[in-house]
C-alpha cells in the first residue's frame, strides 16, 4: 500500500487502481458526506474520480490517471498553459447546475472550496484537466473564493509562478479588485484559524494560519502585463 504524497488533511493512501481516502480532523463527517455527495452527481459532467464506496470516514475511489498540478506547474514551459487550463476548467466548475447537489452554503454556484494545482492532474502538455480532486470542501457560494484560493496558493507555495497568474485571470474573464482578492485570501486563513484544522501530526495549527494571515496582509497586487 502506497502513501500518496500530496495530501494534507487526510490519510490517503493507493493500492493498485484503488485510493483509500480516510477523514480526520475538524469536520470530517461532515467533509466525508460533502464530497461523497460530489462524486456521486459530478460524475458525469466533470472529470472527478469515480466513488467505489463510502462508509466510516472512508472513501475508495478510482485512481486517475495525469501529472500532478504542483509539479507541472514548476516547468517553465508549462505553466501557462496550465494556469489557462486551470481557468477554464473552474469556468465549468462554476457553470455547473447545483439545483441536484446538497451542499452547505448558498447561492447558486458550484464552489470547489480548495481549488488550485494542488488538487488538479493535467495531460502532460499542461493544456487540459484531467482530473479534479479532493471535493471535501465544496460548497455552495461566490466564485472569488476559488479565485482567491487559486491566487494564494501559487503564491504562497509557487513563487516562480506569481507573474503568470495573470494568465490564469485572463483565461477565467475577470479579475477582481486587489482589494477584494486580498480579502478573500485572509479570510481564507482566518476560515482555517477558527476551526483549527489538525494536520496529521495531530497538531493544531491556528499560529500557522494566523502566520499565514499576516503574510498576505503584505502582499500587493499583481505586476502588470
Amino acid at each position: 500500500m502506497e502513501r500518496l504524497p500530496h495530501g494534507f488533511t487526510n490519510n490517503t493512501t493507493s493500492e493498485d487502481d484503488v485510493v483509500t481516502k480516510t477523514y480526520i480532523g475538524h469536520g470530517a463527517d461532515d467533509r466525508f458526506r460533502t464530497e461523497a455527495n460530489c462524486l456521486r452527481t459530478l460524475a458525469d459532467v466533470l472529470p472527478v474520480p469515480s466513488l467505489l464506496y463510502a462508509a466510516d470516514r472512508r472513501s475508495g475511489l478510482t485512481r486517475m490517471s495525469g501529472v500532478h498540478g504542483k509539479e507541472l506547474i514548476e516547468v517553465a514551459e508549462l505553466v501557462v498553459p496550465s494556469m489557462v487550463a486551470m481557468a477554464e476548467m473552474l469556468l465549468r466548475i462554476h457553470a455547473t447546475p447545483v439545483n441536484h447537489i446538497e451542499l452547505p452554503g448558498y447561492g447558486n454556484t458550484l464552489i470547489h472550496g480548495d481549488y488550485g494545482p494542488q488538487n488538479l492532474l493535467f495531460s502532460p502538455s499542461g493544456k487540459q484537466v484531467v482530473a479534479v480532486l479532493d471535493w471535501e470542501w465544496a460548497h455552495l457560494g461566490e466564485p472569488i473564493e476559488d479565485l482567491a484560493t487559486v491566487e494564494w496558493i501559487v503564491r504562497t507555495h509557487h513563487p516562480n509562478a506569481v507573474e503568470h497568474l495573470l494568465a490564469f485571470f485572463d483565461a477565467y474573464g475577470t479579475r477582481p479588485a486587489w482589494k477584494i482578492r486580498q480579502a478573500a485570501m485572509i479570510e481564507r486563513c482566518r476560515r482555517f484559524e477558527r476551526t483549527d484544522p489538525i494536520d496529521r501530526s495531530g497538531r493544531g495549527r491556528r499560529a500557522f494560519w494566523q502566520e499565514r494571515a499576516r503574510i498576505v496582509a503584505s502582499w500587493v497586487e499583481l505586476p502588470a502585463e
